[in-house]
Order: structure tokens, then sequence, then C-alpha cells
């Protein structure tokens, strides 16, 4: 049997459970619980997600006119992970040796460790993770414009 047909016959099934009031119906937490196993499951692709992430950005600057524009990009939710067993307050240093081999995207091809942006921080202690992106995407923004 080829594969349409396969499909065919399972998407009439699943119809006619709909209709005879046999199909299961999701709970919202039942919803919630198995798109969040899905995105884990896609998200530990990390080629997959380069490659959406690269159409999106293509996709989003031919939206906005600025396709071959500079780019920052700043990885928040990457800096959020990196430093998520970090206790705050933390001090300068402590943000930096947690901070790893992370990076910022400036632009195409131009790239800066996040530890190289946290050392030019005027700050010598961050009261949360927030602040910490906060203080490198001002950080990032001035290099960005200085490039």
């Amino acid at each position: 049997m080829t594969p349409e047909k396969r499909r065919e016959i399972a998407r009439l099934g699943g119809k006619a459970a709909h209709q005879k009031g046999r199909a299961h119906q999701f709970t919202s937490n039942e919803a919630r619980e198995a798109g969040r196993k899905g995105g884990l499951s896609v998200s530990k692709n990390r080629a997959h997600m380069a490659e959406i992430g690269r159409a999106g950005g293509k996709a989003r600057g031919m939206r906005a006119g600025t396709a071959g524009a500079s780019v920052l990009r700043f990885p928040t939710q990457a800096i959020e992970q990196a430093l998520s067993d970090l206790a705050f307050p933390a001090n300068k240093m402590q943000v930096i040796e947690r901070a790893g081999e992370q990076t910022v995207i400036l632009g195409e091809n131009n790239r800066i460790a996040l530890r190289e942006l946290l050392q030019e921080s005027g700050l010598e202690e961050f009261g949360s993770v927030q602040q910490v992106a906060e203080e490198v995407g001002r950080i990032a923004s001035d290099h960005h414009r200085a490039a």
C-alpha cells in the first residue's frame, strides 16, 4: 500500500472517530505537555534549528525590507540558559566564568564571545539574569554601531 493511501485511510478513520465521539479529546494541559515534549525533541537537532532560524531571519529581513543589512541577533535565551544555575546577586567574575563559550552574533560573520562583552561592563555585580542580558545587549549594540 502506498504511503498516500495509508494517510488517506488514517485521515478517514480519524474523521469517523471524531464524528462518533470516540476520538481522544486533549485537555489543554495534555496539549501543552505534548507541545513541550515536541519542542524539546525538535530543539535537540541543532542543524535543523539553525536551518529554520536562518530561513526565518531571511524571511523577516525580506518583510522588513532589510535583506542584506547588518543584523544584531542577541540571544537572551542563550544567556538565560548559560546562567541558569548561577545564584544572583552574582559578581562580574562569577558571571564571566559561567558564560563559558557563548557568543553573541553582531552581524553576518561577526561573532563576539559573551565573556568579552561582560568584561567591558562597568557593573561589578548583577542582581539577575535579566540585568546581565540588558547589559550585554547595551554593550553589543555599541559594538554593532561601531562596526
